[in-house]
């Protein structure tokens, strides 16, 4: 008997739509930091930041297909890294928060580069690493290169020594 590989997205109903409980959680997955490292950063998320509510349920909705494909083509977990890389690239890429005062400041490259950053310290302090990365290096291709998401989360696994 001939295996037949399935090799369509519409051959596994897990990507399908995201299920509204796991997109809920997601949501809070994703804004909570966010919220916590903006009052780091004095900054008033509520009175100060707005989103588009469906680029963010996107975002959620794209982690998940990816955590999908890892789980089925590389029948593996994705990290606390990984998942963090993939909402910063999805954050720097589709831009889905602004300032209410003034649109034209790019929040999003400093709440994505804040995540990454926090995230990095968190998972190095866990695990009793050192994190060794330049600073403007990492701004810049931040807001001004096309990285990958592969190549974010390269970085951030990289970064941990």
């Amino acid at each position: 008997m001939k295996y037949k590989r399935k090799c369509k997205p519409e051959d596994f109903n897990v990507f399908g739509i995201t299920d509204s409980n796991v997109l809920r959680k997601g949501i809070n997955d994703l804004i909570n930091p966010l919220k916590n490292l903006a009052a780091t950063l004095y900054i008033d998320w509520e009175a100060d930041i707005g989103k588009n509510n469906a680029v963010v349920m996107e975002i959620v909705h794209l982690i998940q297909k990816r955590r999908v494909y890892f789980h089925i083509f590389h029948e593996i977990d994705m990290c606390e890294i990984n998942h963090v890389s993939l909402a910063c690239f999805w954050i720097l890429k589709l831009r889905p928060f602004f300032y209410k005062s003034n649109p034209r400041v790019n929040i999003n490259f400093i709440l994505a580069t804040s995540l990454f950053r926090y995230t990095i310290e968190s998972v190095a302090h866990k695990n009793n690493k050192t994190i060794d990365y330049p600073t403007s290096n990492l701004n810049h291709a931040f807001k001004y290169r096309d990285l990958s998401k592969e190549s974010i989360m390269a970085i951030a696994e990289s970064l941990i020594c």
